[in-house]
């Protein structure tokens, strides 16, 4: 004993403590069969667990498919289009959907408009989640286009303001005040995705998560429109409804919201007209698309694309098209461009005037189209030869060889049938500060043609339209 502590015995210590050559032993190691087992017993349970989250979610699913049909009540309906479109938000739930080919069920909630606001929305945002996958685009069909126009078109349903009473209030929720509680809770979901700017509480409608959503599926796909079209059996009701909503935000365009909404039109319309199947329908919207352009001519940021992406539908639906010619004619068209040309020329620190080679390019490429198809082109050959004076005032050599070839065109088309013009644009052209010589038209157009060619952007017989009319100013 030492200190009044009893000394364990050795017997004991010897016992306790580990020997040396336990130490050093080697461990006793597994059979391979067990290791097997082990493992495949951990895959089990792995799959086990995977195929139970999955068989939940499949159930979740058809339990809020059957109450968002049409038979069930309007609060059932809300209730169960909500949790599909958070189902849809999830991305990997929404993986999973698109694994099990269940993606086209939900869509077909789309297949005919609701009536209530609050589904109309929470069906729009179901389709916008799942087009985060384009290969989903391939499921919209020319029934969801319809309702996807319809509640886009669609007004939004605001309440009537009340006035004040000095009653004691009722404690409980309107209708429409129910609606707004719940828009809102569905637009927790749109705040998720950083494609959609933050809107204001007051701006949360059925027809904005539409407009997005027709925006989205023509980023991700631009084909799909057109597919939809040609395998619909009303192309027409689907393009009448892409008319109405164009016309819906004309009025408003100067404004940040409805410039977005009108900007998604124009996108919608360009991936439309550039088939000829459906330009002759599209026509009645030139008048419309003209009367926007001064109203685009801001400083909103949308403004610029929107007037870009106007020239694009009209270059599309005049191209060979004299219909569409005759209407941009008939309502000052031609004199409508070429002065957006010329405001483009001096642009350059708003956003109209970061567009300013989009607009001069898109702007001179359609009136080529027009003063090739219009037999009244008074009054152009002081535009068209002041184009040529704008040719070495771009800094690089490409940009002269795009304008300058556009120049020849132009004048080649207005001297083309008239020996008078030929004569005026021969001596305006002498009369430049510096002198373009015919040499150098010549070379120009031969570059920008060459340069069309190689890119395939103008057909064999634009090409040889264009050589005639060329040679009628040089020759």
């Amino acid at each position: 004993m030492e200190n009044g502590v009893p000394e364990a015995s050795s017997a004991k210590r010897r016992r306790s403590a580990p020997s040396r050559a336990g130490l050093l032993a080697p461990k006793k190691r597994k059979s391979s069969s067990a290791i097997k087992l082990q493992k495949r017993a951990s895959e089990d349970h792995f799959h086990l667990e995977n195929s139970g989250e999955q068989a939940t979610i499949m159930d979740e699913l058809e339990y809020e498919l059957e109450g968002a049909r049409e038979t069930s009540s309007i609060s059932v309906r809300r209730g169960s289009t909500y949790n599909l479109a958070k189902l849809c938000a999830h991305p990997d739930e929404a993986k999973q959907l698109r694994s099990r080919g269940l993606c086209n069920r939900v869509l077909q909630l789309l297949d005919s408009q609701p009536e209530d606001e609050v589904v109309a929305m929470n069906v729009s945002l179901m389709a916008y989640f799942l087009l985060r996958d384009a290969r989903n685009a391939e499921l919209i069909t020319g029934d969801h286009l319809k309702t996807l126009l319809s509640i886009a078109v669609a007004q939004p349903q605001h309440a009537s303001p009340k006035k004040q009473s000095t009653k004691r209030p009722v404690k409980r929720l309107s209708l429409s005040n129910t609606s707004e509680v719940e828009m809102k809770r569905s637009r927790e979901l749109i705040e998720v995705e950083a494609t959609i700017n933050e809107w204001p509480e007051a701006e949360v409608h059925p027809f904005r998560v539409a407009i997005q959503t027709l925006r989205r599926l023509v980023e991700v796909d631009r084909g799909a429109l057109k597919r939809a079209l040609e395998e619909d059996d009303e192309p027409d009701l689907i393009l009448a409804k892409l008319l109405a909503l164009t016309e819906k935000h004309i009025a408003r365009v100067s404004t940040s919201d409805a410039s977005d909404a009108y900007y998604t039109c124009l996108k919608l319309l360009e991936a439309t007209t550039d088939d000829p199947a459906y330009q002759r329908a599209l026509v009645p919207i030139i008048p419309s698309l003209l009367l926007a352009v001064p109203l685009c001519m801001t400083d909103e940021p949308l403004a610029g694309q929107c007037l870009v992406a106007i020239l694009r539908v009209l270059i599309n639906l005049t191209n060979e098209n004299d219909d569409a010619c005759g209407h941009m004619a008939s309502n000052g068209g031609m004199a409508s461009v070429a002065c957006l040309v010329e405001q483009a020329w001096s642009a350059e620190a708003t956003a109209f005037g970061q567009q300013k080679w989009n607009l001069l390019t898109l702007g001179l490429s359609l009136l080529v189209n027009l003063i090739e198809h219009n037999a009244d082109r008074r009054g152009f050959v002081e535009f068209v030869t002041s184009v040529a004076s704008h040719w070495w005032s771009t800094d690089r050599e490409a940009d002269q060889v795009v304008i300058a070839g556009y120049a020849v065109l132009l004048m080649g088309y207005l001297a083309k049938d008239s020996e008078d013009n030929r004569k005026k644009i021969r001596t305006n052209l002498a009369s430049l500060t510096p002198a373009r010589s015919l040499a150098e038209l010549s070379s120009a157009l031969r570059h920008f043609l060459a340069l069309h060619e190689h890119h395939r952007l103008l057909s064999p017989a634009a090409i040889s339209s264009a050589s005639q009319a060329a040679r009628a100013l040089l020759c």
